[in-house]
């Protein structure tokens, strides 16, 4: 989401597809460098939760602006398989332009975004994660996320249990 100011500031908007848990950074400019650091940072502490071995980031979709244009060097940090929506196909990243929809109510477009703070993004974040969303059938992303990031400790635990011979069949 860019600023429409004078000013060169941007949004970085990355969401998780499944649990729709969205992550936001106010950049300083609207560089690749910056755009790759903020979106490197966000999905680093997102696959920071990955318990097991299962991947929890699988790939990422990004658009063809130049923001992008180290997809490589994304692509082989996170070990995930990186794609690129088509020119004028909005469909193809929905789960992104109805967050970025929802950021709008918030932050109109054409909101100086160097008037606006850290700790406000943060807010604005904590207010898009704790929305119940009928798709999650009315969980909240947060709560979506936690259940995902679960699943994976629980498979890990159980394989660990199951591999020294702890667990125990009951009949």
């Amino acid at each position: 989401m860019e600023d429409k100011g004078d000013n060169k500031t941007a949004l970085s908007v990355t969401v998780a597809r499944k649990t729709r848990y969205t992550m936001l950074k106010k950049g300083k400019d609207k560089k690749t460098k910056t755009k790759t650091k903020a979106m490197l940072k966000d999905l680093k502490m997102l696959k920071s939760f990955q318990k097991s071995k299962k991947p929890i980031i699988k790939s990422i979709t990004g658009n063809n602006g130049s923001e992008n244009a180290k997809h490589i060097k994304i692509s082989r940090t996170l070990k995930a398989k990186f794609y690129f929506c088509h020119a004028y196909a909005s469909w193809e990243k929905g789960t992104v332009k109805n967050t970025i929809g929802r950021i709008i109510s918030y932050l109109p477009k054409g909101t100086n975004l160097l008037m606006i703070t850290n700790q406000q993004i943060q807010w604005l974040e904590n207010q898009l994660n704790n929305t119940p969303r009928k798709c999650l059938n009315y969980k909240t992303p947060n709560e979506a996320m936690e259940q995902e990031v679960n699943k994976y400790k629980f498979r890990k635990y159980k394989r660990e249990k199951e591999q020294s011979g702890v667990l125990q069949l009951r009949m």
